[in-house]
């Protein structure tokens, strides 16, 4: 049985309609929920503190404070300057007390100073 081209069209026009009756909504669920993410990793970048200012500083370490765990520990640091500090280091091995270490201060804008090992030597 052969339909006219009338009846083929509009066969044609429902068949679609059903279509996009089926996948608009689930379109519209997934371009909400990819806007939602933009909008939360924007408003998460907003509240950062970037670094302003970077020194290097050397020392030795006093102490072991945290042992290495998934690859970092915190150890506890007199700088050449005399102050002393706590570190993260995340050096594949553990640094024994009385090592010499080179070591970043990194000034953030909120005014928070934050220590990281970079390498043992003076």
């Amino acid at each position: 049985m052969r339909l006219s081209n009338e009846k083929s069209r509009h066969l044609k026009q429902l068949i679609w309609r059903e279509r996009l009756r089926k996948w608009v909504p689930a379109l519209a669920v997934f371009a909400a929920l990819f806007g939602l993410l933009i909008y939360l990793t924007n408003l998460r970048q907003g509240r950062a503190d970037p670094t302003v200012d970077v020194r290097n500083l050397s020392g030795s370490v006093t102490a072991v404070l945290r042992p290495p765990s998934r690859g970092m520990s915190i150890v506890h640091v007199r700088l050449d300057d005399g102050r002393e500090t706590d570190a993260l280091s995340q050096l594949p091995r553990l640094l024994p007390p009385g090592s010499r270490v080179t070591m970043t201060e990194s000034r953030h804008a909120s005014g928070k100073l934050s220590y990281d090992v970079t390498g043992v030597g003076p």
